[in-house]
């Protein structure tokens, strides 16, 4: 078995570990008491085929946002897809193997590409999609979802294509970031940012969650948002116990505390009930009874 080998090389691959390790300092998880039934935050593997971005693409990951956040790391690309994009990978394929490049293939250099929108794009994304791609999804003025089958978000049913993502550039003014993934980069998506993934060819990635204190704003309102979906909707569970983890930090770190500090009282001096007691070096006893 060598399970066990990858996962610990796989834990000490993560870039940013106070951030990303389980025990990370600034992973709000890690406050979680000892024999607390800990969320599942990974690490998970993905297995993938490829295909396109363009017109009758299919997505690997629909359009979809997370209460986490995440960074995925993509392990493994076959070695003619890499030759055919002239896509070097020290470990995978190089010039220096003696094998030469193809360079047949058109398009960007990469294995998958990620789009990745800002979370104050979520609202215009649903009228979008209600609009334009569905008509199961009524949209309301404040971007929410009056839906008779969930939220065109979570749902995680709608890839948005080169075209689609063009027009809501236009009607919205929302720019995607996109992200070119090859073996061996780690791509960081934050709780609440509205992203979709396309492979270009089979690849393997595994995933890490962490909870930041930076992001707590959006998991809060995307908790919210799932438990307003239908009980037997899959993203209805709290499957991420914010309210547990945003609880024991808090009472970790009242714990921790400093105590105030008290005014200091000379060694020969004690108080009690309001006064002060001055004790005479001399006779070894309290005199000089006075208020405070």
């Amino acid at each position: 078995m060598r399970l066990p080998d990858h996962f610990r090389q796989f834990m000490d691959a993560l870039p940013f570990p106070k951030y990303t390790q389980r025990k990370g300092k600034f992973n709000l998880v890690n406050q979680l008491p000892a024999g607390f039934v800990l969320p599942d935050l990974g690490p998970k593997m993905y297995c993938t085929y490829g295909s396109s971005d363009g017109k009758g693409g299919i997505s690997m990951t629909n359009l979809h946002c997370d209460m986490a956040n995440a960074v995925n790391i993509m392990a493994y690309a076959p070695v003619e897809f890499l030759r055919e994009c002239n896509i070097e990978v020290p470990g995978i394929w190089t010039h220096d193997d003696g094998i030469s490049s193809t360079g047949i293939t058109a398009g960007p250099a990469a294995v998958a590409v990620w789009d990745i929108y800002l979370p104050e794009a979520i609202g215009d994304l649903r009228r979008f999609i209600s609009e334009k791609v569905s008509m199961e999804y009524t949209a309301d003025c404040s971007g929410l979802i009056a839906a008779k089958h969930g939220d065109p978000i979570h749902n995680q049913e709608t890839y948005l294509t080169q075209l689609m993502r063009k027009e809501f550039s236009e009607w919205y003014g929302h720019n995607c970031y996109q992200i070119y993934q090859i073996p061996g980069d780690a791509v960081f998506v934050l709780a609440g940012c509205v992203h979709q993934v396309c492979n270009y060819a089979s690849a393997v990635k595994i995933a890490m969650d962490f909870v930041s204190p930076e992001q707590v704003d959006h998991s809060c309102q995307l908790t919210e948002e799932f438990c307003q979906l239908s009980s037997k909707h899959l993203r209805n569970p709290d499957l991420l116990q914010l309210g547990n983890i945003l609880w024991w930090t808090f009472a970790s770190k009242q714990m921790s505390a400093p105590m105030p500090k008290r005014k200091r009282m000379p060694a020969s001096s004690m108080a009690f009930d309001g006064k002060t007691f001055k004790l005479n070096r001399g006779t070894k006893q309290l005199t000089g009874i006075c208020r405070k």
